[in-house]
C-alpha cells in the first residue's frame, strides 16, 4: 500500500530527443518496511499530439477573434455605407430640386452632369445635356474671350464666382451668377469642374431700374436746389425793394398817420413773404442735409423769458391764459443754436395760440436730468432739459395726428388753414432731430393738443452777458470828407435802393450794372467802399472781387458782398474770393451802416432830436407824464426791440393803446423812436420803467 506522497514528472532526454513520464511512489510492506514503486513512460507522441492541440486550440481562438473583427469592421462599413447611400439620395434630390443650375464637366469641359435646373434655364431637357461642350452655353466670340480666362483662373486658384452672360437653346442671352469650383482627388490632380448658376436677369433688371431711379431722384434733387436758389434770388430781389423803399420812406418826417399805417402793412406783407421764404428754404436744406446747427452760448432764463414775454402778448391778443412752468434752478448759461431753439419753440407755441380759441396755453419746462458729464475726458457738464407745450384748443384726430409733420400739411378750419403755409412742424421737427431729440405729439378733439421733446446741452460756468445794443439810431451823416461808395448790382432796383439809402447821408455813389464795369468803375474812382452783388451777367460778383483783389491799387478796398441766395455755399465763396462780409437780401439798413462803420472806419453824425413829430399827438409829453404798461409788456416790447424786429415793437404798441387809453402817451413815445429805428432810446426808455416797476 502506498506510504506516502506519490511525485511525477517528465523529463526530456537529448540525445535521443525523447520525452519520459516518470512516476515515484512509497510502498509499505508487511512487515512495515518501506519500498518505492517507479514507472516510467515513454510520452514522447503522446507529448507532441498534446502541444499541436495546444497550437490548434490557440489558432482557433484567433482565427476567432479575427472573424469577430472582421465581423465589426463589416458592420461599421456597412453602416457607413448605409450612410452615404442615404447622403448621396439627399444630396441627389437636393441637386436635382435646387432652383440653381448645377453642372460638372470634365477636365476639357464636356458635360458629365447637370441637373434639371441647369437644363430648364437654358431651355433644354437634362437628357439632352451630358456628353456636351460648355462652349454650347456661349456665343463663339464670348467663350473665347471671357469663358477661357474664367476657366484659366479657375485652373490657378481652385475657385471664381462671378457675372456671366449664357446663351440659351433658343439663342436668346441672359444673365447668370456662376460659381465654379475645381475638383481634385486623392492625390491632388484636378479630375472635374463644378458649376453653380444663377439667373440674375430681374435681379440685374431691378437693379438697373433702381440705378436709374437714383439718378432720376439725384437729378430732381440737383433741380429742386436750382429752382430754390432761383427762387429765393428772384424774390428776394424784388423783396429787396419793397422793404428796402419801406425802410427809407418810414423815416420821413412828414408822414400821415395813413401814411404810416400804409407802410406799416407794405413792411409786415414783405416781412411775411420772406419769412416763407425762408422757411421753404430751411425745409430745403434740411431734406438735403445741408442745415446745421451752430451752436453759440445763451444765457438761459434771458432766452426763455424773451419766448415767454413774446407769446404772452400774442395769448393776450386771443384773450387767452398763458401759462410759463419755469423751474428757477436752469443752468444761467448753454451751449445751443439759439436762432433754431427760438425757431422751434415760437412754432410750437404760436401754433398753440393760434388754434386755441379759449382757455389756455402752457409751457413747461423741466430738468429731466440733473447735469451730469458725457466722459471722463471731457470737463464739459451737460443738462437733459424736456420742453412741453400743452393747450385747450381745437384738437386734433387720430389721422389728422399723423399728418401734421409732413410738408405742406395742414388741419383745422379754413381760417386757420390760410394763417400759415403748413411748413412749420415739419422743419420743427427735423430741427429737433438735428438736436438728437425727438418731438411727441398728442391731441384730442375738443379737448386740445401737447407737443414734447427733449433735448440735452451742455452747461457753461460762466453767466452769458446781454446782447450787444446794435448802433442802428437815426443817422444823418458821418463825420469827415465825403467818402465814395460803388454799387455793382445787375437789377436797377436794387441799385437805386443802396443809393437813395446811402446818398442821403453824404456818400459820393457810383453805379455798374455787372461785375465787368464794376471791376473798370473801381479802377477809375478808388473807392472807399464796394457793395458787391454776386449774381451777375457778363462777369459775375465771385469772378470782379478776384479780379479787384489782383490789382494792386484797389486789392484792399472792403468789400461787402450783397446776394439774394441764401445758400450757405455763397457766403463761404464770397469770403473765398475775398469780400469781408456777407449780407443777404433784402438789404438791412441797420446792418449795412454797422458794417461801413467798421471797414470805414466811420463816425456817425446821428439827428438831434427825441423823436419824429406824432401827427396824432402832437402835445410833446415828458416822461415822468407817461403811464407805463405793466412789467410783463414791458419785457415783451424790451425783447422784440433786442431782436431787432422794430416793426413788430410798434405793432405791438398799438395794441397796448387799444386796451388801456392811458398808455397812449407811452405808445406814441414808443412808436416814434420805432419809426426812426432808435432802439437804442426805446431800449434806453423800457429800462427806465422796468426799473422803476421794480
Amino acid at each position: 500500500m502506498l506510504a506516502g506522497k506519490t511525485v511525477r514528472w517528465e523529463f526530456h532526454v537529448a540525445r535521443n530527443g525523447k520525452t519520459y513520464d516518470l512516476i515515484s511512489a512509497p510502498l509499505k510492506n508487511s512487515d512495515g518496511s518501506i519500498s518505492k514503486l517507479e514507472i516510467f513512460r515513454d510520452i514522447t507522441e503522446r507529448k507532441i499530439a498534446r502541444e499541436k492541440l495546444r497550437h490548434a486550440k490557440e489558432a482557433a481562438e484567433a482565427a476567432n477573434r479575427d472573424l469577430v473583427r472582421v465581423n465589426q469592421q463589416l458592420t461599421r462599413e456597412i453602416a457607413v455605407r448605409t450612410e452615404m447611400q442615404r447622403n448621396l439620395r439627399l444630396l441627389e434630390m437636393a441637386v436635382t430640386q435646387t432652383e440653381e443650375g448645377i453642372a460638372i464637366a470634365d477636365m476639357n469641359g464636356y458635360n458629365q452632369f447637370v441637373n434639371k435646373a441647369w437644363a430648364e434655364m437654358h431651355g433644354y431637357t437634362k437628357e439632352e445635356l451630358p456628353g456636351t461642350h460648355l462652349s454650347m452655353f456661349h456665343t463663339e466670340g464670348q467663350y473665347q474671350e471671357q469663358v477661357r480666362p474664367f476657366i484659366e483662373q479657375v485652373m490657378k486658384t481652385g475657385h471664381h464666382q462671378g457675372e456671366d452672360v449664357h446663351l440659351k437653346k433658343d439663342g436668346t442671352l441672359f444673365y447668370t451668377w456662376m460659381s465654379v469650383n475645381l475638383v481634385k482627388n486623392d492625390e491632388g490632380h484636378p479630375i472635374a469642374i463644378v458649376g453653380a448658376c444663377r439667373d440674375i436677369t430681374t435681379l440685374r433688371e431691378a437693379r438697373e431700374s433702381l440705378r436709374k431711379a437714383k439718378e432720376a431722384a439725384e437729378a430732381a434733387n440737383r433741380a429742386k436746389s436750382t429752382f430754390l436758389a432761383h427762387m429765393s434770388h428772384e424774390l428776394r430781389t424784388p423783396l429787396n425793394g419793397i422793404l428796402g423803399y419801406a425802410q427809407i420812406l418810414r423815416r420821413g418826417r412828414s408822414l400821415t398817420t395813413a401814411q404810416t399805417d400804409g407802410l406799416n402793412v407794405i413792411y409786415k406783407s414783405g416781412h411775411h413773404l420772406l419769412t416763407l421764404i425762408s422757411d421753404i428754404l430751411d425745409l430745403a436744406k434740411v431734406e438735403a442735409g445741408k442745415l446745421e446747427l451752430v451752436p453759440a452760448p445763451v444765457g438761459l432764463p434771458g432766452f426763455l423769458d424773451g419766448v415767454t414775454g413774446i407769446m404772452r402778448m400774442a395769448a393776450q391778443q386771443k384773450d387767452i391764459e398763458f401759462v410759463s412752468d419755469v423751474p428757477d434752478d436752469l443752468p444761467a448759461a448753454v451751449e445751443a443754436d439759439e436762432k433754431r431753439l427760438r425757431q422751434v419753440l415760437l412754432n410750437l407755441l404760436g401754433n398753440a395760440v393760434k388754434f386755441t380759441d379759449e382757455g389756455s396755453v402752457t409751457f413747461e419746462i423741466r430738468q429731466t436730468c440733473e447735469v451730469f458729464k458725457t466722459s471722463q475726458v471731457s470737463e464739459s457738464p451737460q443738462v437733459s432739459l424736456g420742453f412741453e407745450i400743452r393747450d385747450t384748443g381745437v384738437g386734433m384726430t387720430p389721422g389728422e395726428l399723423t399728418k401734421i409733420f409732413r410738408p405742406f400739411e395742414q388741419v383745422g378750419d379754413e381760417k386757420r388753414r390760410a394763417e400759415g403755409t403748413g411748413l412749420g412742424l415739419a422743419i420743427t421737427r427735423q430741427l429737433v432731430n438735428l438736436m438728437h431729440g425727438e418731438i411727441r405729439a398728442e391731441s384730442e378733439p375738443g379737448r386740445g393738443s401737447a407737443f414734447r421733446f427733449e433735448i440735452v446741452l451742455p452747461v457753461l460756468k460762466e453767466a452769458v452777458s446781454g446782447r450787444q445794443i446794435p448802433k442802428s439810431r437815426q443817422v444823418a451823416g458821418y463825420e469827415g470828407e465825403r467818402r465814395k461808395v460803388l454799387i455793382a448790382d445787375d437789377t436797377e432796383d436794387n441799385r437805386l435802393v443802396l443809393r437813395d439809402l446811402l446818398e442821403p447821408l453824404g456818400f459820393d455813389i457810383s453805379l455798374a450794372v455787372n461785375g465787368k464795369e464794376g471791376v473798370g468803375q473801381a479802377q477809375a474812382i478808388r473807392p472807399d467802399m464796394i457793395l458787391m452783388d454776386l449774381m451777375m451777367p457778363v462777369m459775375n460778383g465771385f469772378e470782379a472781387v478776384k479780379a479787384i483783389r489782383g490789382i494792386p491799387e484797389i486789392m484792399d478796398v472792403p468789400i461787402i458782398a450783397i446776394s439774394a441766395s441764401a445758400f450757405d455755399t455763397d457766403r463761404e465763396k464770397s469770403r473765398t474770393a475775398g469780400c469781408q462780409e456777407f449780407l443777404p437780401k433784402p438789404v438791412k439798413p441797420d446792418r449795412l451802416l454797422v458794417m461801413m462803420e467798421k471797414y470805414m472806419g466811420l463816425e456817425w453824425v446821428y439827428e438831434e432830436t427825441e423823436a419824429a413829430p406824432e401827427t396824432t399827438l402832437p402835445v410833446v409829453v415828458s416822461a415822468d407824464e407817461i403811464i407805463p404798461p405793466p412789467p410783463a409788456d414791458l419785457e415783451v416790447l424790451y425783447e422784440l426791440t433786442m431782436f431787432g424786429d422794430l416793426g413788430r415793437v410798434e405793432e405791438k404798441a398799438r395794441q397796448l393803446e387799444d386796451t388801456d387809453a392811458r398808455y397812449a402817451p407811452f405808445v406814441h413815445k414808443v412808436c416814434g423812436h420805432a419809426r426812426e429805428f432808435e432802439d437804442e432810446r426805446i431800449l434806453k426808455l423800457l429800462k427806465r420803467f422796468m426799473k422803476s416797476e421794480s
